[in-house]
């Protein structure tokens, strides 16, 4: 905890800060006028608490957490349709009627895989990975899908 928060903010000021806006309170909670001055700025002047200013210092107290989180987020959100489809592709009448198109959803790990090794050796994000590691397995689920749906009315 001293790691990420300074020991001047760990303790709560003798006095209220009357300079509190309602927008910090809505944003911090009813403890907002009793943050230390320059952390108070430091939101005021932020935009808030998605601001530039602040995001950048949570992720420069967190840049170990990149490429594992972000490659944890991804698999979370293209486990379940990368399933689906292999469930589809495998499925005997599926593959009568339809086609065996749902088994190019099983590159989707290997592609976040080395996506997640090439951030981990890059150290930072990189806007091509991050694009290659999102959008691309988009939009293979999203053409798998309008193809399985598009051969249903037929």
């Amino acid at each position: 905890l001293k790691r990420i928060f300074p020991q001047r903010w760990l303790h709560r000021a003798r006095e209220p800060n009357r300079d509190c806006s309602p927008l910090a309170t809505t944003l911090l909670g009813s403890g907002a006028e009793y943050l230390p001055f320059h952390v108070y700025q430091m939101y005021a002047h932020s935009g808030g608490i998605l601001g530039k200013e602040l995001m950048g210092q949570w992720i420069a107290l967190r840049g170990e957490l990149w490429p594992g989180l972000f490659s944890l987020v991804l698999f979370a959100a293209f486990g379940a349709p990368v399933i689906t489809g292999v469930r589809l592709a495998s499925d005997p009448n599926v593959g009568y009627w339809i086609g065996q198109v749902g088994w190019i959803v099983a590159i989707i790990p290997p592609l976040l895989v080395l996506c997640h090794i090439a951030h981990g050796s890059a150290g930072k994000p990189r806007f091509y990975l991050v694009v290659l590691s999102t959008l691309v397995p988009s939009l293979i689920i999203f053409f798998t899908g309008y193809w399985h749906w598009g051969h249903l009315g037929k």
